[in-house]
């Protein structure tokens, strides 16, 4: 237990360094515009993964309390350290990624593989989707741990949308100016 302890607090402290490293390795073989693009990206979806695992570390607390309420007051919960470890760790990391999915939309679009309005076609989808991932991230059986991790997912995605949505719109307006 204290090894995995150790392994992961080592490659999460040490990740500027490998990220840094692994960046300036992949950077001679971009152009401009894409160290600019990549750039943008580690720049949004850095805070995006830390505030998404801040999330995750904050409502698992209350998961807890509420999983653990289940027993009646005469039992007593036994948890092993290594089952609990994994619970945080797994709860931490899905959110922290979770969080960052609306990036790799925004990349998506950049790249012209996505457009916003394949994106604003399958909203109620994408919602739905968020609300499930929310519910499987968040076993607690209250629904406010729920909301607290879907509802950021849902503005970020709209964010993310809003952003396509004006990058596509200027494409098309520096499309019409050309002709």
């Amino acid at each position: 237990m204290r090894l995995r302890i150790a392994l992961y607090s080592g490659v999460i402290l040490s990740s500027p360094v490998w990220l840094t490293e692994l960046f300036g390795f992949l950077t001679p073989g971009l152009t401009a515009k894409e160290r600019r693009y990549g750039l943008g990206f580690l720049a949004a979806a850095l805070p995006l993964f830390a505030s998404g695992c801040a999330t995750g570390f904050l409502i698992f607390p209350r998961m807890v309390e509420v999983l653990t309420s289940f027993a009646s007051a005469e039992d007593s919960t036994i948890l092993q350290a290594a089952y609990y470890f994994d619970f945080i760790m797994k709860t931490v990391l899905a959110s922290g990624v979770a969080f960052v999915l609306p990036v790799f939309l925004v990349v998506l679009n950049l790249m012209g593989i996505l457009s916003a309005s394949a994106i604003a076609k399958s909203w109620r989808l994408s919602v739905v989707a968020i609300v499930v991932f929310a519910a499987l991230v968040t076993p607690a059986a209250d629904v406010l741990s729920m909301v607290f991790v879907a509802a950021p997912m849902v503005l970020l995605f709209l964010t993310a949308l809003a952003i396509t949505w004006i990058h596509d719109r200027k494409g098309t307006d520096h499309a019409r100016s050309q002709l």
